[in-house]
């Protein structure tokens, strides 16, 4: 009698109430999740996503639906609901005359709108950031978001059936959750191009050399910043073919060093000093040219009084002036 008790107390211990999540993307792990978080997942999407016709989700959509769960996950239906109201005015703002709405520029507004009002801090709303960002993927294209408009081969159209979509997404959520996966470090006061990844031939085809529809679009030789005798970032000098920082003229003066940061805050290397002139700016130099250096980077300058100022640099094969 206690042989049968004890097995039956060792069943009941080693049951373990979990469903599998297979991703429908061979290169993302099967992770375990628990039903209950996996229904309250599917179910606060279904409210909130946007879809396409025959129930099909893009990836904007589902960029900004998994930061609304992100968020709630983190500050609760409070959180939630400030999101979301943030997310109705971005979406009323962006909205066209042919009733398009930027919905990725918009769920980014707002989450940066969260940061501002200190309902999330810069490192969670970057994590936030991230991670909605890796798992709203739906094609190969891994650098960027597309949305459901488009015609047969249209390279910036990336949708997926609802369940699917939501399968592949909490996969690499979990993965994430669990260390098996990292997000890419896509951070939130990174500029974004619309059209990252797509080749020349795609580019070309579309009449879209640079960027033209993100709130961060630029074009031209180079990506603006601060205007005239303001920060420049110049891959290769004219003197030495190398990376040049010359600061804004309103700094002068005021520098104690420049640094060049990779995306986890880490230094790389510190510029030297080479005087002053063109616009009565200081000029750094370094050792390599600027593409040379990972993407996604930043450039710290510190101050005489302590303080910092810093500018991100998403691709330092460009020129941002």
């Amino acid at each position: 009698m206690i042989g049968e008790l004890q097995k039956a107390i060792a069943a009941a211990v080693s049951f373990q109430p979990f469903s599998r999540v297979v991703s429908t993307d061979p290169t993302i792990p099967e992770v375990d999740a628990a039903p209950q978080e996996s229904d309250e997942f599917d179910a606060l999407l279904k409210q909130v996503l946007h879809l396409e016709d025959g129930n099909k989700v893009s990836e904007e959509e589902l960029f900004a639906g998994i930061i609304q769960e992100r968020i709630k996950a983190l500050k609760g239906d409070e959180g939630l609901a400030k999101f979301q109201e943030y997310l109705g005015a971005e979406k009323a703002a962006r909205t066209r005359p042919d009733g398009m709405i930027a919905v990725e520029d918009a769920a980014r507004a707002a989450l940066k709108s969260l940061v501002k009002d200190d309902t999330l801090t810069q490192a969670e709303g970057d994590k936030v950031h991230a991670e909605a960002f890796g798992a709203a993927q739906l094609d190969d294209n891994l650098q960027a978001l597309f949305d459901g408009r488009g015609g047969p081969n249209d390279p910036t159209m990336a949708v997926a059936q609802l369940e699917s979509a939501l399968k592949t997404a909490k996969s690499r959520l979990n993965a994430y959750k669990t260390g098996t996966e990292s997000a890419a470090e896509y951070l939130l006061s990174d500029e974004y191009d619309p059209y990252a990844g797509l080749s020349a031939e795609a580019r070309s085809a579309m009449g879209r050399s640079a960027p033209t529809h993100s709130s961060t679009a630029y074009s031209g030789p180079s990506r603006p910043v601060d205007g005239a005798n303001g920060f420049l970032f110049k891959p290769q000098s004219d003197s030495d073919g190398k990376l040049v920082i010359l600061l804004p003229e309103f700094l002068t003066g005021d520098v104690s060093r420049v640094v060049l940061k990779n995306r986890r805050g880490k230094e790389i290397e510190q510029g030297a000093y080479r005087g002053i002139g063109n616009g009565d700016r200081e000029h750094f130099r370094f050792r390599q040219r600027g593409d040379d250096y990972q993407k996604n980077m930043t450039v710290e300058v510190e101050l005489k009084n302590g303080r910092t100022k810093t500018y991100k640099i998403q691709d330092p094969s460009q020129r941002y002036d």
